[in-house]
């Protein structure tokens, strides 16, 4: 508990770094901004953000420089697994420019405008829990058009796809942006995926 911000990690996994940042099993919450900010870090040397509760703050996690209005100039490749980023008033997830993998999260109770911020297709989100979210979108896809953001097997708190797609801001909501693939989905959190699989005759 800090203010404004839980922890910054500043220049994380630059190639002049000897080592990536690895941001681990953390209680981080009543922070005045953001409980997680990381400004940078390279594809050789990604961050690895893993097993924290985040919960309580203006923001959750991102990826931004200072300033701010600035969270877009952030280039972060990074691993974020494991977390629990809950009741955060602005965002769960804010993911900029870079990309990486979001998996095995569980994202609920967080209110603002987007639960989730994804800047571009780099990232993915796969077998996250992604409901119980006051927030107008679970998931903001800011991507050009043309591009698809892969969100398969996650769970959405139900499995009614027209729910589920009406808390998607995508190319369905604006021309200019791509598409979010959110289907197949999974069944129950931590369940089994909706996906028919393929038999090939021999």
């Amino acid at each position: 508990e800090n203010s404004p911000h839980g922890i910054i990690a500043v220049g994380a996994g630059m190639e002049a770094s000897t080592s990536a940042t690895t941001i681990r099993g953390n209680q981080i919450h009543n922070n005045t901004v953001n409980g997680i900010r990381v400004e940078s870090a390279s594809s050789a040397k990604p961050t690895v953000i893993e097993n924290n509760t985040v919960y309580a703050n203006a923001g959750g996690i991102v990826f931004a420089r200072q300033g701010y209005s600035q969270y877009d100039d952030a280039t972060v490749h990074a691993s974020i697994n494991g977390n629990v980023i809950r009741d955060n008033t602005e965002f769960g997830l804010y993911v900029t420019n870079g990309g990486g993998s979001i998996s095995g999260n569980s994202f609920s109770g967080n209110s603002g405008t987007r639960t989730i911020f994804v800047k571009n297709d780099s990232w993915s989100l796969n077998n996250n829990n992604i409901s119980g979210n006051t927030s107008t979108y679970d998931i903001y896809y800011d991507g050009g058009s043309s591009t698809t953001l892969d969100a398969t097997n996650n769970w959405w708190g139900n499995t009614d796809v027209i729910q589920i797609r009406e808390r998607i801001f995508d190319e369905a909501d604006d021309l200019t942006k791509g598409a979010v693939n959110y289907n197949p989905l999974l069944m129950a959190d931590g369940g089994q995926s909706n996906v028919i699989p393929t038999i090939t005759a021999s």
